[in-house]
């Protein structure tokens, strides 16, 4: 049997055994730290300038996404896009108000999580004064914002790992809209990373699926995508009836995560003190906690 024969028979073995790792690797969150790349499949790409025939003009005079192209961002379209990220910004600025804070000339801004900037692009006047960075582990996505949005606007990419790419103690004001209401088993590890970059006496705006999340799906937005998704999870359907400290459903297509707030606010006191607990405050139904560094 001559080997060019032989090649020819393992080659396409050894590429399944590697397709078949990769899946593996890319199913399993516990074995690497995950990031969506930048046209992914492709084995090479290029990024042009920025002549914003991908975007158009919008409020506050900052370009946006086509979000006809990608669905995830805003299912109502612009308007929506536009509208709910200013609703979202300004009741996290109230609340950084009502607790003492204010963006003042010379301090740091994180977006962890930012996506296209749906909240950041509301920053634009403090970015006159403060540096602002949004990091996302969609690479498309922050591609997009660094492209468009830099200036004013820092940006870049990071991973699914609890780590992000700055120095100890660099922020006075951390945001993450609706980024641990997906983060189960490393939950605390992204709490002291976020404390870590922090610096004392830095806040921590962090968003919530709780109890009260809870009786909103249940009783004002059953019909809503997340409710009808979540009445058909029978896990999810199981768990709110019995005594949690947290649970996660729907790991597979992306994890929904609910926590006792009581308790996730205990054990939050070993790095944080707990500020303010509001209701409401993102999303209509997601709970804001304000956190200060200790």
């Amino acid at each position: 049997m001559s080997r060019s024969f032989l090649k020819k028979l393992i080659r396409p073995v050894y590429r399944k055994v590697l397709r078949d790792v990769r899946m593996e690797i890319a199913d399993d969150p516990s074995l690497t730290g995950k990031f969506v790349p930048y046209s992914q499949g492709e084995r090479a790409f290029i990024i042009e300038k920025a002549d914003n025939s991908d975007s158009q003009m919008a409020e506050p005079g900052l370009p946006a996404p086509l979000l006809e192209q990608n669905f995830r961002h805003s299912p109502g379209g612009l308007e929506t896009y536009l509208s709910s990220g200013k609703r979202d910004y300004e009741a996290m600025i109230k609340i950084l108000a009502d607790s003492g804070f204010k963006i003042e000339s010379g301090q740091t801004i994180l977006d962890f999580g930012c996506s296209t900037a749906r909240i950041l692009r509301w920053f634009e006047d403090s970015a006159k004064k403060a540096t602002i960075w949004g990091v996302d582990i969609n690479s498309g996505d922050i591609t997009w914002c660094k492209k468009h949005l830099s200036p004013p606007f820092h940006f870049a990419t990071t991973t699914t790992q609890p780590h992000i790419p700055f120095e100890d103690r660099t922020f006075d004001l951390i945001y993450a809209g609706s980024i641990f209401t997906h983060v189960d088993d490393l939950a605390d590890s992204w709490f002291l990373e976020l404390r870590r970059v922090l610096k004392p006496g830095g806040m921590l705006y962090a968003t919530i699926h709780d109890e009260h999340t809870i009786d909103m799906f249940e009783n004002k937005l059953p019909d809503s995508r997340t409710g009808k998704f979540l009445k058909a999870d029978p896990n999810y359907q199981e768990y709110v009836k019995r005594q949690f400290t947290m649970f996660t459903v729907g790991r597979s297509i992306g994890s929904q995560v609910f926590y006792n707030r009581d308790w996730l606010c205990e054990s939050l006191k070993s790095m944080f003190e707990v500020k303010s607990v509001t209701e409401e405050a993102y999303g209509i139904f997601q709970t804001a906690l304000l956190l200060q560094k200790n």
